[in-house]
C-alpha cells in the first residue's frame, strides 16, 4: 500500500534542531489538505515543531493500486514504521511526537503502546531506536528511525469496537458518519474492490446500501482492512491504554457529538492508573473545534504545542 507525506517546516531563522519532528494523523475522512490537519502543521511549524502530516492509504487522492488494497480509518502500524524511517532520514537525531486528530487518534494511542520499546525516555530503547526499528510483522527491522518523544491524542474516541465510540453517536452526526464511511471507503474505491471477488463486490454493495446503518457500515468497514474475524481486527486496532508509556496528552471536550464524552467515561479507570496519561477536560470545544472567544485561533493547537516542546525540555534535561 502506499502513503503520501506533506511536510510543513519552521522559518530557518528561527529553528531549533533540538526539538522534536511532530507526525500527524489525520482523521477518518480527512486527509493532510483538510483544515484540521493544515492549519495545526502550520501553526507548530510557527512554534519551531517541523511537522509531517501522513495521508494514509487510499487517502490524499493516492491511487491505493490493485495488488494490495487494503484500507483502515485507524491505520496500518507498519505504514507509520516506513514514514517514521523517512523520518529518520530527513531529520537524524531528532525525537518524534505522534499526534493524531479523532480516528488517526487512536492510530497514535494504539502506536505508543505497542512500539513503546523504542521510547525516548527509556536509555536502552533511545540507543536501539538509533540503529533499529520495530520488527512487528512490517518487515522493518534494521532501519534507522527517530525515538519516540510523546504522543498527543486529540478528541479521541478510545473503543474502537462496534460496541464502542461509533454506537454512541446519536443522529443527525451518526448520519453523516455514516454517509462518509459509505463514500470514503466503499464508494470511492468501489472499482478497485469489485474487481477482486464475488464476495467483495457484495460487500461493497453492502455498504453502500441506503437501509445498512451506521454500526453495521463500520462493521462492514472493518473487513476492508484485510483482516478476517473481528477478534483479529480488535488485536490490530484496539487502543491499549494500559501499554503506553511515553507522556501521551488526552483530549476531549464534553459537548463532543462525534466522540462523545461516554467514551471517556467509559475509560476513565484506565486513564487515571496510567501515570503517562493526562486528559484535558473540556467544557467546551466541539469535535476539532476548540477556538478562542473571537474565533481567530484554536486553543488546541498551542496546547498540544506547549505538551510537546514541555516533553522535549523534560527528555533534554534528564538526558543532560
Amino acid at each position: 500500500g502506499q502513503v503520501a507525506l506533506d511536510l510543513v517546516l519552521p522559518d530557518p531563522a528561527c529553528a531549533d534542531q533540538k526539538l522534536p519532528v511532530c507526525v500527524l494523523l489525520h482523521g477518518a475522512f480527512q486527509d493532510s489538505t483538510s483544515v484540521t490537519m493544515s492549519d495545526l502543521a502550520l501553526d507548530l511549524a510557527e512554534r519551531g515543531l517541523p511537522a509531517v502530516v501522513m495521508n494514509r492509504r487510499g487517502y490524499g487522492g493516492i491511487d491505493p493500486g490493485d495488488a494490495e488494497l487494503r484500507l483502515s480509518m485507524f491505520g496500518f502500524d507498519e505504514d507509520l514504521d516506513d514514514v517514521l524511517q523517512l523520518v529518520a532520514q530527513r531529520q537524524p537525531g531528532r525525537p518524534i511526537a505522534i499526534v493524531g486528530f479523532s480516528c488517526g487518534s487512536g492510530f497514535a494511542g494504539r502506536y505508543a503502546g505497542s512500539r513503546g520499546l523504542w521510547s525516548a525516555w527509556s536509555r536502552l530503547g533511545g540507543e536501539q531506536a538509533s540503529q533499529e526499528g520495530p520488527d512487528a510483522g512490517g518487515g522493518s527491522a534494521g532501519r534507522a528511525r527517530p525515538r519516540l518523544l510523546c504522543s498527543v491524542a486529540y478528541d479521541p474516541g478510545y473503543d474502537v469496537s462496534p460496541e464502542g465510540a461509533i454506537s454512541r453517536i446519536k443522529p443527525p452526526f451518526s448520519w453523516f458518519v455514516n454517509f462518509s464511511m459509505k463514500y470514503f471507503y466503499a464508494f470511492r474505491h468501489r472499482g478497485e474492490f469489485i474487481k477482486k471477488s464475488e464476495s467483495w463486490a457484495s460487500l461493497v454493495g453492502a455498504m453502500l446500501s441506503p437501509t445498512t446503518g451506521v454500526v453495521e457500515t463500520f462493521r462492514k468497514c472493518r473487513k476492508l482492512s484485510g483482516v478476517d474475524g473481528s477478534s483479529a481486527w480488535l488485536d490490530m486496532q484496539e487502543v491499549r491504554l494500559q501499554e503506553i508509556a511515553l507522556p501521551s496528552l488526552l483530549i476531549n471536550s464534553r459537548d463532543d457529538p462525534i466522540c462523545v464524552w461516554q467514551n471517556v467515561e467509559a475509560v476513565l479507570g484506565d486513564i487515571k492508573a496510567n501515570p503517562n496519561l493526562v486528559l484535558a477536560d473540556l467544557q467546551r470545544g466541539a469535535h476539532g473545534c476548540k477556538f478562542t472567544l473571537w474565533g481567530t485561533s484554536n486553543f488546541a493547537h498551542r496546547m498540544i504545542a506547549e505538551f510537546v516542546i514541555s516533553a522535549s525540555e523534560e527528555w533534554r534535561a534528564g538526558s543532560s
